[in-house]
């Protein structure tokens, strides 16, 4: 990760989001900002996921809390599992200027297999047990490939344990998100951060540094923020 953050990155991080900030379209600016840098396809991907305009991570930053706050969470499933996923291959996992953890890993439907997506399941399950007295509805898309079976280990890991709640797989998880009056949401979905009306935990990071203590990348660090 550190070889991707060099000075020229450092610098198009900077000029990509003073022009996002003046309302210029995000393609432009990742194209003006790439090239003038030389910068390569991970570190530009890095940039689309990880800057955002002023007013949003303010609005962002306002529903995140660190600690759960309802006994009720809505847990986003693939968007926790794969990026703890991503961690787990090695891909860049960094602190958007929003303060949520993103990824820049390829396609999710490649980690939706194997041991190394039941070694996510785990590190969730495991980490979910520190606060059983909550009840979580895990949301699993549907159209995803393999969903029904990821719900049924998910849903039998709860059974045997403390845990209360259950795995649901739905035709569009953020609908349902971003519906919600009630409980909190586990995510670091921008789309769905936006539009919540409830308080949003990022349960990812959370999970990774009580697992690992690994030193993120912290964007807005780089930008002085």
């Amino acid at each position: 990760m550190n070889e991707l953050i060099t000075d020229e990155f450092i610098s198009a991080l900077k000029d990509y989001y003073y022009l996002i900030n003046r309302s210029y379209p995000r393609t432009e600016c990742l194209k003006l900002t790439g090239n003038r840098y030389m910068l390569n396809k991970m570190q530009r991907i890095i940039l689309t996921r990880g800057i955002f305009r002023e007013e949003q991570t303010v609005s962002r930053i306002s529903k995140q809390v660190s600690v759960f706050t309802s006994r009720k969470v809505y847990i986003d499933g693939y968007n926790v599992l794969f990026t703890i996923g991503n961690y787990l291959l090695g891909r860049p996992v960094f602190i958007s200027n929003d303060l949520f953890l993103r990824d820049a890993g390829e396609i999710p439907g490649k980690l939706h297999k194997g041991e190394q997506f039941m070694r996510t399941i785990e590190l969730l399950m495991e980490w979910l047990k520190n606060f059983c007295q909550n009840e979580y509805i895990i949301l699993l898309d549907r159209p995803v490939p393999g969903s029904v079976e990821a719900g049924q280990v998910v849903n039998e890991m709860i059974r045997n344990s403390s845990l209360k709640g259950e795995a649901l797989t739905v035709p569009y998880p953020d609908d349902i998100l971003i519906q919600l009056t009630d409980g909190m949401i586990a995510t670091s979905d921008s789309e769905i951060i936006d539009q919540a009306g409830t308080q949003v935990m990022d349960i990812s990071c959370e999970i990774l540094l009580a697992a690992f203590r690994p030193q993120f990348i912290n964007l807005a660090e780089l930008l002085g923020q």
